[in-house]
């Protein structure tokens, strides 16, 4: 295994620069990993209404992925819409 020290975080990642990174990796360290479900709505929509990223989605808090899925709930509605215009 090759070491890694904050130094070479630091130069890897400029934002974490004067942050304690020995301390965010042992947070990091104490995150227990989490069991994806499948939530399932009987409807996504309601009227005008539209359930969309993480309203619609079963994610993680930390996983990133609220805003991403939002993005493609997005384009799949538009393209929706435009198939239905």
């Amino acid at each position: 295994s090759t070491d890694v020290t904050s130094e070479d975080i630091v130069d890897r990642f400029p934002l974490l620069d004067g942050l304690d990174v020995v301390d965010l990796a042992n947070q990091l360290k104490q995150v227990q990993p989490s069991v994806a479900s499948t939530v399932r709505c009987n409807t996504y929509h309601c009227g005008r209404l539209v359930l969309c990223g993480d309203a619609a989605h079963a994610t993680g808090g930390v996983s990133g992925q609220g805003a991403n899925s939002a993005l493609v709930d997005a384009s799949v509605l538009a393209d929706c819409l435009i198939q239905a215009a």
